[in-house]
């Protein structure tokens, strides 16, 4: 499949997804849980505040999905934000696990990635801050 056709594919697909999908109740509360029991991973997690569903950066999300740009939002200021796609039935336990698995390419010592390696993904997970 060519990029041109890859793109034409998911702009198709996010489309169609725009006018059907959001995330149910229970899959908030899943996507919320998965999220915190990865935090409780951290050692050192004293100071980590739980997360919860924010309404205000659902819909921040999901205008900005609309556009059909995959990239990170410029425009998000402070907010944090990771992307996962996937061409199958969404699992939202995998997507968390997924970014989570980065932490194999974090030094706490330095605070810092390992080099020539991603592990933004992770950080925005167990950030302590993040709630």
């Amino acid at each position: 499949m060519t990029t041109g056709s890859l793109k034409a594919l998911l702009l198709l697909s996010l489309t169609f997804l725009e006018k059907t999908f959001a995330f149910s109740e229970v899959e908030k509360k899943e996507l919320v849980n998965a999220h915190n029991y990865y935090r409780a991973l951290v050692l050192d997690a004293s100071n980590m505040l739980r997360m919860k569903w924010d309404n205000d950066l659902e819909e921040i999300a999901s205008q900005y999905a609309k556009k059909c740009i995959w990239e990170h939002n410029k425009n998000r200021g402070q907010i944090g934000e990771n992307l996962y796609a996937i061409t199958s039935t969404v699992n939202l336990e995998a997507a968390v696990q997924k970014w989570h698995s980065e932490v194999i390419d974090y030094t706490y010592d330095t605070m810092e990635c390992t080099p020539k390696k991603m592990c933004g993904h992770y950080t925005q997970v167990v950030w302590a801050d993040s709630e």
